[in-house]
């Protein structure tokens, strides 16, 4: 469960280049490598997704977790959601300053932000054998499709273009908005079949997007399918 904090402004997280500097630092020099058919993958913990991910009940079967680093994974989370609610409660507060110390206060906050990811995915990887964390990255991209590739550092890996990304943008506000006109069928079985058909289309275009090549590193990170269930 999303700490209620953070809970409506989860995926809309904007980091300053400078923290996003420190980030991608990271990213090169402060983790192992997770080679995947000669590229490399590997997920930030920005806005949190790939740590909740981790702590969905299928995944941690999958990925084999002991119930050491559950707790682990468990107290990071509370760590990171604590840490991040705060960050949220002072941009609240920024609007009603002057200008000048609006764009301080911004900057001090993306700082925080960029920090709090590097911290938080040097420890989320720390807990992780390469084994599972080769494996952590192919159920979330099993899990979370074409939408994944909107990422940031899924689409550096993947070598996604400026034009791919677009298309990739465009399917993604059509799965929305068509998703959202849903709210006016009240029929579950019906809401759930046209949801379905949503989705799979989607996903369908979605990989038309892509090169061969794309395709094929996608599909080889992804590995062997798996059974994901929400938690409860």
């Amino acid at each position: 469960m999303q700490p209620p904090s953070v809970h409506k402004s989860l995926w809309f997280v904007c980091l300053s280049i400078g923290s996003m500097g420190v980030v991608a630092a990271f990213a090169q020099q402060s983790t192992p490598s997770n080679a995947v058919n000669g590229g490399t993958i590997r997920l930030r913990i920005q806005a949190g997704p790939p740590l909740f991910h981790a702590r969905n009940e299928s995944v941690q079967k999958e990925l084999r977790i002991d119930e050491e680093t559950r707790r682990k994974l468990n107290e990071l989370y509370a760590s990171w959601g604590e840490q991040y609610g705060q960050i949220q409660a002072e941009q609240g507060k920024v609007s009603g300053l002057p200008e000048a110390e609006r764009q301080a206060k911004n900057n001090e906050l993306n700082k925080r932000r960029g920090e709090l990811d590097f911290v938080t995915t040097k420890k989320f990887y720390s807990l992780l054998t390469e084994e599972q964390i080769v494996r952590f990255h192919g159920t979330f991209l099993q899990v979370h499709g074409i939408r994944a590739l909107l990422r940031t550092d899924v689409g550096r890996w993947l070598e996604i273009s400026e034009k791919q990304l677009k298309q990739l943008g465009d399917l993604e506000t059509a799965y929305r908005r068509g998703t959202a006109e849903l709210m006016n069928v009240t029929d579950s079985q019906e809401n759930g079949r046209r949801h379905r058909e949503l989705l799979e289309e989607r996903e369908r275009k979605g990989l038309e997007v892509l090169t061969e090549e794309q395709r094929k590193k996608l599909a080889d990170a992804k590995g062997a399918p798996f059974e994901f269930k929400h938690n409860p």
